[in-house]
């Protein structure tokens, strides 16, 4: 039988994501976190700024423009 994502998860897993999200909202209001920086939280692989590569933070005429996570 071929594992797939859902035969993996612990037994305990709605009590291991009510306890993250207890530890965020905790977190969040002891630093005065704004909710809108809490992002990707869940390590799913999101490019926060997807732009296929059209776009750079360097200055413009740059000749050579290091490009990271074109694989994905």
């Amino acid at each position: 039988m071929a594992t797939i994502t859902t035969s993996k998860l612990p037994p305990d897993w709605v009590a291991q994501g009510l306890t993250m999200a207890y530890k965020v909202d905790y977190l969040t209001e002891a630093y005065s976190i704004p909710p809108i920086f809490i992002v990707n939280s869940d390590q799913i692989g999101v490019h926060l700024i997807p732009n296929g590569g059209k776009r750079t933070s360097e200055p413009k005429g740059t000749k050579h423009v290091q490009m990271l996570g074109m694989e994905d």
